[in-house]
């Protein structure tokens, strides 16, 4: 489930470039694919800071909208 506005705030990055590659997308928006080794260092790198700040209450999406979109959901307060 997606957290609500009341809960969180919504950040969101776009560039319009080519955007992500479909496979790239697919295992990018699996939860674990920040413990696998494969995933680019820096999105891995985000994706810990977040969870270790934020535990299971962030969320974030990756799509292609004109380019690359990540969408990240982060609750106002830490739990």
């Amino acid at each position: 489930s997606f957290p609500t506005r009341r809960s969180s705030d919504l950040i969101t990055i776009l560039d319009n470039g080519p955007g992500f590659p479909e496979d790239l997308l697919h295992f990018l928006n699996k939860e674990e694919f920040a413990e696998e080794k494969t995933a680019g260092i820096g999105i891995q790198n985000v994706w810990k800071r977040i969870k270790i700040r934020y535990e299971e209450k962030a969320t974030i999406l990756y799509s292609n909208s004109n380019g690359a979109c990540v969408e990240m959901y982060l609750p106002y307060e830490k739990y």
